[in-house]
């Protein structure tokens, strides 16, 4: 295609052009989540302390990938882990749910051109780089949503500040959506009685319905009384993806 070529919605908005840098779908992966026993925090002793969590993993190669998820039944789900190894082109991501379901994982990454002759195809200006297959879908960012279940900066011990409910929210698209970018807020502790259990993990969790979402700090293990850590670690944020043509 030539240089400087656009792509204009039907209402004369801008979409693409060969500046553009679209993540286009290269894999999608299923896994059902079941019990297991996760390594969650040390003491400062270093004891290691353990908690048992619906959980899955899913394993993929990449350049630079952005991953996205939904899960059955409108589950809690929660990403727990991201690791880059080998030659840093293999990657892990790690699930947690509030019950058994079934999570739907999605891989965004620069695509290969692909030889289905047909459908537009746009490259960058000397012509080495795809930038967007008509064929293959690309992430489309439809909002990002961020928020804090305690407001402020910095250490809070002084036993003074409620812990926070699960503060339940949900928004409606017209679409069906994917999540992506989550970052979690978090709260763990350990029990402190020798044998190594959870006292409280309280993350953030999103729940998927078609075009509806849900989000909350979901107690996995129960919290009560006075919050104690950083008031930066109950900040959260996650983007919203247009999954049509992706998922039913």
């Amino acid at each position: 295609m030539p240089a400087g070529i656009e792509v204009i919605h039907d209402d004369g908005s801008f979409q693409i052009d060969n500046e553009s840098v679209l993540l286009q779908l290269v894999n999608r992966q299923s896994a059902a989540t079941g019990v297991t026993s996760l390594a969650t925090v040390y003491n400062n002793q270093g004891a290691q302390f353990y908690g048992k969590f619906f959980w899955c993993k899913f394993t993929f190669t990449a350049e630079n990938p952005l991953f996205a998820f939904t899960a059955d039944n409108g589950v809690m789900v929660t990403p727990w882990k991201f690791n880059r190894s080998g030659d840093g082109k293999i990657f892990t991501a790690e699930f947690i749910s509030a019950a058994p379901t079934t999570i739907h994982f999605f891989v965004f990454d620069r695509a290969n051109p692909t030889d289905s002759g047909f459908g537009a195809q746009l490259f960058t200006e000397d012509g080495t780089n795809l930038l967007f297959d008509a064929c293959t879908p690309f992430a489309q960012v439809v909002d990002v949503i961020e928020g804090a279940y305690i407001g402020g900066e910095g250490w809070d011990g002084t036993g003074g500040t409620t812990f926070p409910s699960e503060n339940r929210q949900s928004k409606q698209y017209e679409f069906p959506v994917l999540i992506a970018g989550m970052w979690p807020a978090h709260h763990m502790n350990g029990a402190g009685n020798g044998n190594s259990a959870m006292d409280s993990c309280v993350m953030s969790a999103v729940s998927i319905s078609g075009g509806d979402i849900a989000w909350e700090f979901h107690r996995y293990y129960s919290q009560q009384g006075f919050f104690t850590g950083f008031r930066e670690s109950t900040r959260y944020r996650f983007m919203v993806l247009n999954a049509t043509g992706i998922v039913n």
